[in-house]
Formats: structure tokens, C-alpha cells, sequence
């Protein structure tokens, strides 16, 4: 693609229009021969009312009549496509890949990142959840710095991994995972020791999904529109969810009432 990609990000608190907003932006510029992505990462997935998209089309770009793309984030099939099979082979796997879970705003991240590097489109229309969940995608970055720290790094460098279980049996470690076993069931602690193996091979994708800062962050890619309502409540809030967004400071910016 010859021109460079741009990233337009439409946020706010829940209830104030702004999966509609950035719905019409996303037709109104490929009414102008763009070639357009909507992605929302909001787990409650309103496109897919708007579009009439059944939850087996989450999780990959739909081309629609319209001239657009649409994508609905699906946090299972992103992991399953960083982590490979090892994505059905344990519990808390699955668990971490539920549209509500600790992981998914991380895993936002990642896939946004992919469709990024792509550069498939002129633009790529970002729908953020609302409020809180929107911040927390946004310290997804730092989420994965502090995850993927030295410690963590060092207890499998050296050939540590393959003394992981003897580790775990040295340490007494096992011997508390057992009584934990008691209360969530046999198979916790094998479905543990491949959910913190299958995070650890595949850490180099999470740790991409982090150059992804450098783009909400530069005004010649980025352009956040905030959307509030004119309602007293929800202007507050909406502007109190300004003001922890670092990375529009140095960005273009609209607000939308």
C-alpha cells in the first residue's frame, strides 16, 4: 500500500453513541475510496447487531457490501492463533481466552498490532470498550513488560524449562498446587505448567503487541475522537476518561458531543 496507514480510535463511557460514531466514520471514508477496517475489541460486539454477523465470523476481517472490513475481536481465536494447540490444552487457557477475562484487553492488543503490520488499509477504525476497559487496554503494554520481566525470563533461560516439574517439586511448590487440585479439580496443576509453557514460547508475540505504544502515540498515525453526551454525568466521565489517556496528549484529537 502506497500511503501511509493512519489509526482512528473512537472512545468514551458506555452509552453514548460511540460504536455508532465510528460505525459512520468507517462508511463515510470508504465512501471516499478508502480502503477501510473496522475492528471493535469491545467485548459486548454491537457491530455485530449492525451488521448482522453471527459469532462465528469473530475473530477475522469480513468484506461487506458497504466497501468496508469488519472485525469483531474474538480474544479465543487470538490466542489460539499466538499459542497454537497448546491454546485447547489447558484450563486456565481457556478460561484466560473469555471475552470478559484479565487477558482480553491484552490480547486487544496483540490482534490490533497484527492488523496493523498488515498494512493492509488506509485506514484502521478503532471501537474501544467503554470506560474502565478502555484504560486497561491501554495498559496492556506495561501488563506484558511486567509479565515478561526478568524473573520470569530467567526461571526458563539456561535450560531451566526442562527442570520445571523437579523444580516444582524441589521448591514444595507442587505440594501447594496439590491442595489447590482439591478445590478446582484433577488436572490443575499439568493444565498450570502448560499454560505458563505456552506463555513462555510464545512470549516474542506478546512483546510485539508493546510497539504498537509508539503508534498511539505519534499525531502523523493517530487520531483519537472521544465521545461524550451533552448529559451532565456522562460529561464528567468522559472527560475524567481524558485525562488518563497519555497517549492522546501528543496526539490529534476530537471531541465528539
Amino acid at each position: 500500500m502506497s500511503t501511509q496507514q493512519k489509526l482512528e480510535i473512537f472512545c468514551g463511557t458506555g452509552g453514548v453513541g460511540k460504536t455508532t460514531t465510528a460505525t459512520s466514520r468507517a462508511f463515510y471514508l470508504a465512501s471516499k475510496k478508502q480502503k477501510v477496517l473496522l475492528i471493535t475489541i469491545d467485548p459486548s460486539h454491537r457491530l455485530k447487531q449492525f451488521f448482522g454477523i453471527s459469532s462465528e465470523g469473530a475473530g477475522a476481517a469480513l468484506s461487506t457490501e458497504h466497501g468496508l472490513d469488519i472485525f469483531l475481536m474474538s480474544p479465543q481465536k487470538t490466542l489460539e492463533r499466538v499459542l497454537g494447540d497448546k491454546a485447547h490444552k489447558s484450563h486456565i487457557l481457556q478460561s484466560l481466552s473469555t471475552p470478559h477475562s484479565g487477558l482480553n484487553e491484552v490480547l486487544a492488543l496483540i490482534e490490533l498490532n497484527d492488523q496493523w503490520n498488515a498494512n493492509k488499509y488506509n485506514v484502521i477504525v478503532l471501537d474501544t470498550p467503554p470506560g474502565r476497559h478502555f484504560i486497561d487496554f491501554l495498559k496492556s503494554a506495561k501488563k506484558i513488560n511486567s509479565f515478561f520481566d526478568h524473573s520470569f525470563l530467567h526461571f526458563f533461560s539456561e535450560n531451566k524449562k526442562a527442570r520445571f516439574f523437579s523444580g516444582l517439586v524441589e521448591t514444595g511448590l507442587k505440594k501447594l498446587l496439590s491442595y489447590l487440585e482439591r478445590l478446582t479439580g484433577e488436572g490443575f496443576i499439568e493444565s498450570f505448567i502448560v499454560a505458563i509453557n505456552a506463555l513462555y514460547n510464545s512470549r516474542q508475540h506478546f512483546l510485539e503487541g508493546i510497539k504498537l505504544e509508539k503508534v498511539l502515540g505519534n499525531s502523523e498515525l493517530t487520531h483519537w475522537f472521544f465521545v461524550s453526551s451533552i448529559e451532565q454525568q456522562k460529561s464528567e466521565q468522559g472527560f475524567d476518561l481524558i485525562k488518563e489517556v497519555d497517549s492522546a496528549k501528543e496526539s490529534n484529537s476530537t471531541l465528539i458531543l
